[in-house]
């Protein structure tokens, strides 16, 4: 019984007290509120179905499901708690948390008292000012069996679990920003958390509980650290009591008793440096509250660590004082070796940070003219070298016009030849010929011209004769008339004579005219035709004339220069169209990774693009940037061209080495975590209180297996150099000293 921790010996005795409402001290205080068993015993019944073999495969599978929703989806639901949780949320998360916890207390009371056990105690448990539940279920260490023990202890986290998967479900299933969704949000963050600290062995909660139980080793805590405890004092040469350990029992208490003392210093380290933050904030007043409430923390920590609870296991002061005064020396000679070796041996100093994976040369591949995409040569992570077809333009135009141009430059080339050989004898022979023809044709017309004038005054002379003769004639004829008229008046001659002498008159009239007409057109006549053709010879002769003597004079100066300068301006339009040829194959300017999704390049081809459009995005990652965030406190340790080692959350097996290239010369604020996709790492104007201040160092990172993606985060580590081990270890609390301290004063 001693050994299982339930026989009442005099440590028990001094360690009991009077039972009473109040339990605990100012920072872990335990308030009884009532007394459960017989509420729990009316609800045992009705939530008997909670402990059914079908509840349980049921609530795995809904588990199981939410895990699986959850992996899916942890991007949103990290957004929708960075954009939930705030002041105003504050009130609905404290009472979730509150009845959630009321909860996982009840089930831990239905389970001991489905199994025959009773509970007489619970209430509320204030820790750290922040109330929690508590149930009492001591009973469950009498049930004879370990399974039921286990379900006693794992009833509460797994109901919990429960909870957290509806949650997961309901967030899923529910409206974006509704009301079900955000308490379902709030709810699967807590009880996530919970569930988590809950379930550390580590900790005195249902995880401790657990592994003690299946292990089979009460008290698993104290045991370990008594053990623990009293390994050390037998390092320092103290006398001990002797104690039954089995072999088994030993692994236990040594494994458990070094992690816990471990987890308990590292819970010490991580008070001190949260509440080490009211000293530069309060200065001396802050000094102050840190050491009250860091000792009040400090006091219960080290209560619970070996080297203070070896102390009851010790002998009496007799035997103690005993013991050989040569162990107390050689300990002090121990810590003072070592205080010296702190201060000789030099460790290497390394600083941390967050980084961000930046290409270090990005290349957007770019369209130099205007076309149709006819095809593209790569696909999405397809590597390229330096010059590699990307994609090639459809050519068609241009080739029509380059040959266009280039048929024209052959004209004006052979031009230019004729222009500078100058004049042939036989072009001035046949120039010549043409101007004795054009002569003889001249001389022919003016020959011409002048017969047509003289016939043309001929035939006047006979027109106006023959009118002349033509009026005499009508004039005899009316005065014959006359008479006939009156003779057919006194009827001395027939009608027939008198119409006779009538047709004569008119027809002598017409005669008359026919003549007079006839006269006038020869007048009118003033011999354009002739004169026209006589023009025509005498230009054309000139133009022989004037080709001859172009012929003679040979060609001019000015005629080769305004050839060659006709030449050279197609030269040019052609090399400009051979350059907007070569422009249509679209190359890569560097040799790296195509980054461009696969989709947006098959929906190139065919489409119409315009000079400067965005094809596709090559980055180069043989040699990455990575951009740490570190604090401005450890900036001072850092310089150009030392060792940095990273570890990318993608890839956490393997170490990336890098140098550092730069450090930033301004101080900014890291205003928002690099995980968060979209969100700025560092914020460009630092604000008072707005984060914290980091500096941003420039390291290039080797990347030849090409592991590391732009834009991908982790941890970094940056090689400061040797220094004492004593001034890493206090190098931070030097700087409080230094810069806090000093500016009271």
């Amino acid at each position: 019984l001693e050994s299982h921790g339930l026989l009442e010996t005099d440590k028990a005795r001094r360690g009991s007290r009077p039972r009473g409402r109040l339990k605990g001290g100012l920072l872990s205080l335990r308030v009884k509120v009532l007394d459960p068993d017989p509420l729990l015993t009316r609800m045992v019944k009705p939530l008997e179905p909670l402990f059914s073999k079908t509840f349980v495969w049921l609530s795995l599978a809904i588990i199981i499901l939410a895990a699986v929703t959850f992996a899916s989806n942890i991007g949103e639901i990290h957004h929708g708690l960075v954009s939930l949780f705030g002041v105003r949320s504050l009130l609905v998360v404290w009472v979730l948390v509150v009845v959630v916890g009321a909860v996982h207390e009840f089930a831990h009371g239905l389970a001991c008292k489905r199994y025959g056990g009773e509970v007489h105690d619970m209430g509320i448990f204030l820790i750290y000012f922040n109330p929690a539940f508590y149930c009492d279920v001591s009973d469950a260490w009498l049930f004879p069996q370990q399974s039921k023990r286990l379900i006693v202890t794992l009833a509460g986290p797994y109901l919990e679990l429960v909870l957290w998967a509806l949650a997961v479900l309901t967030w899923r299933i529910a409206t974006p920003d509704s009301l079900p969704n955000s308490i379902a949000l709030i709810v699967l963050a807590t009880t996530g958390l919970k569930i988590l600290l809950n379930l550390n062995p580590l900790l005195k909660l249902d995880g401790y509980y657990l592994l003690s139980d299946w292990l089979g080793v009460p008290n698993l805590r104290q045991r370990s650290f008594d053990y623990v405890g009293r390994c050390f004092s037998r390092l320092g040469g103290q006398p001990q009591e002797a104690a039954t350990v089995s072999p088994r029992e030993r692994r236990i208490y040594l494994t458990y008793g070094s992690l816990a003392i471990l987890y308990s210093l590292g819970t010490l380290w991580f008070v001190a440096i949260r509440l080490g933050g009211l000293v530069p904030r309060f200065q001396a007043w802050g000094l102050l509250m840190f050491l009250a409430l860091f000792s009040v923390r400090l006091r219960n920590r080290l209560r619970r660590l070996p080297f203070w609870r070896s102390s009851a296991a010790r002998p009496d002061r007799e035997a103690v004082k005993a013991a050989p005064k040569r162990n107390g020396r050689m300990v002090l000679a121990i810590l003072a070796a070592a205080l010296v070796g702190s201060m000789l041996v030099k460790i290497e100093l390394r600083v941390s940070g967050e980084f961000r994976v930046l290409p270090t040369r990005n290349a957007e591949v770019r369209t130099e003219v205007e076309g149709l995409v006819a095809e593209v040569y790569v696909r999405e992570g397809m590597k390229v070298q330096q010059g590699e077809l990307v994609a090639r333009l459809s050519d068609r135009d241009i080739v029509a016009e380059l040959r266009k141009t280039e048929a024209e430059i052959a004209e004006k080339q052979a031009t230019l030849r004729m222009l500078r050989i100058g004049t042939r004898p036989e072009e001035i022979a046949v120039a010549e010929k043409e101007v004795e023809t054009a002569e003889a044709r001249a001389v022919g017309s003016a020959r011409r011209y002048r017969e047509a004038g003289t016939m043309r005054a001929e035939k006047m002379v006979r027109q106006e004769a023959a009118v002349a003769k033509a009026e005499e004639r009508l004039k005899y004829k009316r005065n014959t008339l006359e008479r006939m008229r009156s003779l057919y008046a006194t009827l001395l001659i027939s009608l027939k004579d008198l119409e006779q002498a009538e047709e004569d008159a008119v027809v002598r009239d017409k005669e008359l005219a026919e003549a007079r007409g006839e006269l006038q057109i020869t007048r009118a006549d003033d011999l354009a035709e002739v004169r026209k053709e006589m023009a025509l010879a005498e230009t054309g002769l000139a133009e022989a004339k004037g080709r001859l003597s172009k012929l003679r004079a040979g060609s001019r100066r000015e005629e080769i220069e305004a050839m060659e300068a006709e030449v050279a301006r197609r030269e040019t339009q052609r090399r400009f169209l051979e350059e907007q040829l070569r422009l249509t194959k679209i190359a890569s300017a560097i040799a790296g990774i195509v980054t461009t999704p696969e989709r947006q390049l098959r929906d190139l081809i065919g489409q119409h693009v315009n000079r400067g459009d965005l094809l596709a995005s090559v980055h180069r990652l043989d040699t990455v940037t990575a951009e740490i965030a570190l604090s401005e406190k450890d900036v001072g340790d850092v310089a150009a061209g030392q060792r940095v080692a990273v570890k990318a959350r993608a890839y956490p097996s393997l170490t990336f080495e890098g140098m550092v290239t730069s450090v930033a010369a301004a101080v900014r604020t890291n205003v928002a975590t690099p995980l968060v996709k979209g969100a700025s790492m560092m914020s460009p104007v630092p604000e008072e209180g707005g984060g914290d201040r980091v500096v941003l160092v420039t390291t290039e990172i080797e990347n030849g297996s090409m592991l590391l993606k732009p834009e991908m985060t982790g941890r970094a580590k940056i090689s400061c150099g040797d220094q004492p081990i004593l001034a890493v270890l206090t190098r931070r609390l030097a700087r409080v000293v230094r810069v806090e301290f000093w500016s009271w004063w």
